[in-house]
């Protein structure tokens, strides 16, 4: 239940923020690999096997904005490129729960499947710790400040107005 109450909160609270300040889509990310994060001190690796992100992304023009949001970290045990006492024997397990803000570039305009590419900024407002109690050292780039970059594709599941506000919401499903 405290893990649901960090992590449905925040994301709803972000969400109607930045949703409301603009004429804005709500976003869904699923995803997973290796996101590459430039931290403030130097370049680093983050294995995540599951990223779940939930944004708002703001239309400069068709091919250009703005995006805000929420991105959780999750992770097992044992899997390649994690320490051996990250987390008890076949525990899945939230990570880390971060902000982000940057910009997107979408490479194709028009239909529902969208290639796209983004940077911007990244910063980890809670991290979850492994069974001894401590931040696993793999992870410890998760609680810096950190540029990222990458990209992947959206699918549009409608494009019909889904809540009454200010804005015109469409629901997307990103991978990144």
């Amino acid at each position: 239940m405290r893990v649901l109450n960090k992590v449905i909160i925040p994301t709803i609270a972000i969400l109607l923020i930045t949703s409301i300040i603009a004429d804005a889509r709500v976003v869904l990310s699923f995803g997973g690999g290796m996101t590459t994060a430039l931290a403030v001190s130097n370049l680093e690796y983050d294995v995540s096997p599951v990223n779940l992100k939930a944004y708002t992304i703001f239309a400069l023009n068709p091919a250009l904005g703005f995006r805000a949001g929420v991105d959780y970290q999750f992770g097992f045990k044992n899997l390649e490129g994690f320490p051996n006492d990250t987390y008890a024997k076949g525990d899945f397990k939230l990570q880390s729960l971060g902000i982000e803000g940057g910009m997107y570039l979408n490479l194709i305009v028009g239909g529902r499947i969208i290639p796209y590419a983004c940077g911007g900024f990244r910063y980890s407002i809670l991290r979850f710790k492994n069974a001894n109690g401590n931040v696993p050292e793999s992870f410890n780039n998760l609680n810096k400040p950190a540029f990222y970059f990458g990209g992947g594709f959206r699918y549009a599941l409608t494009d019909k107005m889904l809540i009454k506000l200010p804005i015109y919401a469409t629901i997307i499903l990103a991978g990144e």
